[in-house]
């Protein structure tokens, strides 16, 4: 997954804490976060899914399939 975040944001803080706890407590995803400003450099990766706002996350699954929740999401 990949947490793309403004990290002046409250929501972006709120998400990110969730966001470092699932990287310390699974071995199974690989968690990455960057700025949403960097967005463009994933190119293909993320071409379609059309990131505009933070904070944002992209679960990519093992076939490459990616999916996007964007916004402050309370709950599992």
């Amino acid at each position: 997954m990949i947490f793309f975040q403004n990290p002046r944001a409250l929501d972006d803080r709120a998400v990110s804490d969730s966001v470092r706890y699932l990287d310390r407590h699974t071995k199974k995803v690989v968690v990455l976060s960057d700025y949403l400003g960097n967005v463009d450099r994933y190119g293909k990766l993320l071409e379609n899914l059309g990131v505009n706002q933070a904070p944002a996350i992209v679960v990519i699954g093992r076939s490459g399939k990616a999916s996007l929740v964007e916004g402050y999401v309370d709950g599992p």
